[in-house]
């Protein structure tokens, strides 16, 4: 048996220390290290519990980084195929990468394949640049100057607005929280994790008159009806933001942030502001719920109603004259 064909039993029985024993500790695959390039695998994999094996292996061929070369997906029930690369010289493996266009015979529309990737300063040639370690620095001066903000273990809001607006210049320099832009480092994530966790809670802030004003007009409502509450909700979209973190909230409007810190926020000042955006999301999904095209509605239509709340209500032909 080749070390290609025992590498290959190694990945369909996931049996990792093999793999150990297999790849070569000088080496290095999808350029990292042999033991972050193995934890990494065993921790994506980990995420499909329980996974034991591969149930078949696949000969493919590559479409792009090694197009017509023979790849390799490794097949399981309920969990993401692995496609993989293994180049070689002279018999010898000498490194394996994700192969993320593979043509197999008997293609299933349905799978779906595991997806990673490392961080250019996981990468065993990073040579760290001045620019690089100049941006470390100011994200050290961040992050200490973050952790400094709490008296007591409470921050008052405007106190976590002014250090987001005096680090705001992080956020534009290595495009934190773009969707359209991944972190390039692995050193920047700290940072990213933090302005995503609070910029929620910063929109807020920011947001608080028009907010005070949408839920005067709401308490003012005659009904809550469903054309009163479409056009409450029409009305103030603009302003609408959509919290995609966990926190929890307390009647004396402390905000509790789900992170590593678990920083609390004092933001009583501006409770309305986060407490029409709950009261939005909930009218907003009730009636999104309540007017949502069947699924046959869809197939009918091509698949080309648009999420949105006036899309689903033109498709009812529904509160036209709001509209």
């Amino acid at each position: 048996m080749t070390e290609k064909d025992k590498l290959i039993q190694a990945f369909k029985f996931l049996d990792f220390k093999e793999l150990e024993n297999l790849l070569d500790d000088n080496k290095s695959y999808m350029e990292v290290s042999k033991n972050l390039f193995i934890s990494t695998l065993k921790k994506e994999l980990g995420c499909y519990s329980p996974v034991s094996s591969y149930n078949e292996v696949i000969v493919g061929i590559c479409n792009h980084c090694n197009k017509g070369c023979n790849a390799y997906k490794f097949k399981g029930e309920n969990m993401p195929s692995l496609n993989l690369y293994m180049e070689e010289l002279n018999g010898k493996v000498t490194d394996i990468y994700l192969c993320n266009n593979l043509i197999v015979a008997n293609p299933d529309e349905y799978e779906w394949s595991l997806q990673f990737r490392f961080y250019d300063d996981e990468k065993i040639d990073f040579k760290p640049t001045a620019e690089y370690s100049a941006i470390l620095l100011k994200i050290q001066e961040a992050i200490t100057d973050y952790n400094n903000l709490e008296s007591d273990g409470v921050v008052k809001l405007h106190e976590l607005v002014n250090w987001h607006n005096k680090y705001q210049y992080l956020i534009s320099q290595l495009n934190l929280n773009d969707p359209f832009f991944s972190v390039q480092y692995k050193a920047y994530q700290q940072i990213d994790s933090i302005f995503y966790h609070i910029n929620y809670l910063v929109r807020s802030y920011h947001n608080y008159p028009r907010a005070k004003d949408a839920m005067r007009d709401y308490h003012q409502l005659n009904s809550k009806h469903d054309g009163a509450i479409i056009i409450w909700l029409l009305t103030n979209q603009e302003i609408r933001i959509t919290s995609f973190i966990d926190y929890s909230r307390k009647e004396n409007g402390m905000i509790s942030l789900e992170t590593d810190t678990g920083l609390k926020i004092d933001c009583n000042n501006y409770i309305t502001s986060i407490i029409f955006n709950e009261i939005y999301e909930k009218h907003y999904n009730d009636i999104m719920e309540r007017y949502k095209p069947s699924k046959e509605d869809f197939e009918k239509s091509g698949g080309e109603i648009s999420y949105s709340l006036e899309s689903y209500l033109r498709f009812h032909s529904k509160f036209s004259e709001l509209l």
